[in-house]
This record gives structure tokens, sequence and C-alpha cells, in this order.
């Protein structure tokens, strides 16, 4: 059996050189963004648990939930970055992979359905104002 080239008419240098370990360095704006995110979430949590105490509509319902699963995948964020290995190493490949792909999707739904309720929201702003006599805008 003959082993074939993979890599042809490309520049050796440069795969060799990008597939060199990285070193890590802190990164501290990723870090603080990252941060930043969890309190994003928190803030988001507060102001639409608020909303659900002073009015009731069923939408702050949805949205405080939202902003749950904002903080804990925001959290989860904040830790895989700051040591993934650590995380692989905990959780396994296979376990790792189905939190990654858990979080990927996760995100997904938690913007749809963010986006859902902010529209509901906007329905029902259009709503009051017209009823106050606002009329179309």
């Amino acid at each position: 059996m003959q082993v074939q080239r993979v890599c042809r008419n490309t520049l050796r240098w440069l795969i060799s050189f990008s597939l060199d370990l990285m070193h890590r360095y802190p990164d501290w704006l990723t870090v603080i963004c990252s941060l930043g995110f969890v309190v994003g979430n928190i803030f988001a949590l507060a102001l639409w648990l608020y909303g659900l105490i002073r009015t009731g509509l069923w939408f702050f319902y949805i949205l405080v939930f939202v902003a749950a699963l904002g903080i804990l995948l925001a959290v989860v964020n904040t830790i895989i970055y700051y040591n993934p290995p650590l995380v692989i190493h905990t959780l396994g490949q296979a376990l790792y992979s189905l939190l990654f792909y858990g979080y990927i999707y996760s995100l997904l739904g938690q913007f749809v359905l963010s986006l859902i309720c902010l529209t509901a929201i906007v329905r029902w702003i259009h709503r009051a104002h017209t009823r106050l006599g606002g009329g179309e805008v």
C-alpha cells in the first residue's frame, strides 16, 4: 500500500506554522465581554420580572424564562471560554460534544423566543396607543 500526499501545491511552512500549538494568553476583553453577557441577562431578568409583577401580561412569563435561560447560557459560555481543556477533560469528549450542540441550539431557541415576545410587546404597545386615541402612526 502506497501512502499518498494529501496536500498538493501548498506552502509547507504555512501548514506547519498553522498547525503549531497556540499559546493561550489572558484576553481580558473577551473575559469582560463574556461576563457582560451574564450581567446583561441578569438585568433582563430583573426587568422582565418587574414587567410581569406590574402588568401580569402573558409574554412576560416567556421573557422571564428566556432571561433565566440566557443567564445559564452566559455562565456556560464564560466557563467554556475560561478553561476549555478542563471542561473537555471533566465531561469527556462525547458529553462535551452534546453540551456544545445543546448550547448552540439553545442560543437559537432563546433568540427565537425573545423575538416572538418582543413582537408581542410591540403589538401590545400599538394596540394601547390606538385605544388611547393616538391613531395610526
